[in-house]
């Protein structure tokens, strides 16, 4: 897939509701999975940072909305190590 290296704004903002929409889902499923067995630790920092460098990334086409996804996931599974 080859992306573009800029968006328009109206572009942006709808990436943007993507992004959100897949972090919300990844949310709800750790609500879903049960909470309590969060816990935010070292693992769990390091991908809400990769989080931030790949949203950045999406919206100047250096990433897609699946690598982003891709990193959801893992922050998913950092924090919920007790299961």
């Amino acid at each position: 897939m080859t992306l573009r290296t800029w968006l328009t704004e109206e572009e942006k903002v709808v990436v943007e509701e993507d992004l959100t929409r897949i972090l919300c889902q990844i949310r709800d499923q750790i609500i879903e999975l049960g909470a309590e067995k969060w816990a935010h630790n070292s693992d769990t920092r390091a991908a809400e940072i990769e989080i931030e460098r790949v949203w950045r990334d999406v919206l100047s086409g250096k990433a897609d909305t699946g690598k982003f996804l891709e990193v959801c996931e893992k922050w998913k599974t950092a924090g919920m190590h007790r299961l």
